[in-house]
């Protein structure tokens, strides 16, 4: 205990201290660690502790609160090695317990508190080394090697673990916002061999979903959606959404824009946008109605009017978070307001324009 506890010299008090007798807090402290400092741990009485306390203040007792604890806590976080403790050090973290007087309730928080980030980070950092999945996954479903633990707090602590581990995995493999086949079988794999559902929720499986599809509609054959329209000859839909239709009092009005203009031929990602919304203040309100996309064609449907662009005549479009802005080769260029899916519209347009 010597080795650990480094003797410290106690505060002088300033003159208005020394002449109203006040009791530093801080000596508290210092004469607490030189008793534990100065002498061997089981040489140390719960008794010689308890008359450091009985000489201070109400004062200074109050504002010590949890300081017995703090010592207690420093000397565990050094005997943790990895995710395991001594029987040596148990021993002598027991004789500690009681002569700083903490309830076993006490110790719980603390070993919960420090074994459980002790452990976290070991497995963190054995799982980073590891390239097995069978390695891995033994490693996630062993339970930290500490017997001061009860079998309820090993049990939470390896659930956090693998919760923590799951979530990484799922946030690194649709961090571009698409999901795969194989990135989908690797992760209901892991989900089975740590027993840790996925999509438990009901967001997080409509994400998953979303996920999927956004993979579909840029590696795979395009879903086709039913159209309430009347398609031509080898023309398919794709999607169809409510929307309003914008657009600018002149056709070379200039806009301020801030989001990414994706030409012909781009690679559109989801994240090539700003989340801001276009600013339609000064554009007119066209139409409120149904808008088509096609294989060949942007098909809007609105209450008084019907709008038709061939997908050769687009330019260009940009992304924002309440619409579309649709760039044309010539004539007046739209902006088309939806309520919600855009970045799946973009994706699908990208898509029918590359």
């Amino acid at each position: 205990m010597s080795f650990f506890f480094k003797h410290k010299v106690l505060i002088k008090p300033n003159i208005f201290e020394f002449l109203a007798r006040k009791k530093l807090v801080r000596n508290y402290e210092i004469e607490v660690n030189n008793l534990l400092a100065d002498n061997k741990l089981f040489d140390i009485t719960q008794a010689q502790v308890r008359s450091i306390t009985m000489k201070q203040s109400a004062e200074t007792i109050k504002k010590s609160t949890g300081l017995m604890a703090r010592f207690y806590t420093e000397y565990l976080r050094f005997c943790v090695t990895g995710k395991y403790i001594t029987r040596e050090a148990l021993v002598e973290l027991n004789h500690l317990k009681h002569i700083l007087s903490l309830s076993e309730t006490d110790v719980g928080e603390i070993h919960e508190q420090v074994i459980g980030a002790a452990y976290q980070k070991y497995v963190d950092e054995a799982l980073a080394k590891s390239s097995s999945d069978n390695l891995k996954t033994d490693l996630l479903n062993s339970a930290p090697q500490d017997t001061k633990l009860s079998p309820e707090l090993s049990a939470r602590i390896r659930q956090q673990v693998k919760e923590k581990y799951m979530q990484n995995y799922f946030d690194q493999t649709s961090a571009d916002e698409k999901l795969s086949p194989e990135e989908e079988d690797q992760l209901n794999k892991i989900s089975r061999s740590l027993n840790i559902h996925v999509g438990v929720n009901d967001r997080t499986k409509s994400q998953l979903d979303k996920y999927k599809l956004y993979w579909v509609i840029e590696n795979g054959t395009l879903p086709e959606s039913k159209s309430p329209q009347f398609l031509e000859v080898g023309e398919r839909c794709y999607f169809q959404a409510h929307c309003t239709w914008h657009e600018g009092r002149t056709a070379n009005k200039n806009w301020d824009s801030a989001a990414t203009r994706i030409l012909k031929g781009d690679q559109y990602s989801l994240s090539s946008y700003q989340s801001n919304n276009f600013p339609i203040a000064e554009w007119y309100e066209i139409d409120t109605g149904t808008l088509v996309l096609t294989n060949h064609r942007i098909i809007f449907a609105g209450q008084t009017i019907n709008i038709r662009i061939k997908l050769n005549k687009i330019e260009s479009f940009e992304q924002f978070i309440n619409g579309v802005l649709l760039n044309k080769e010539v004539g007046q260029s739209p902006f088309v307001k939806f309520d919600e899916n855009v970045e799946l519209f973009c994706l699908i347009l990208s898509r029918l324009v590359k």
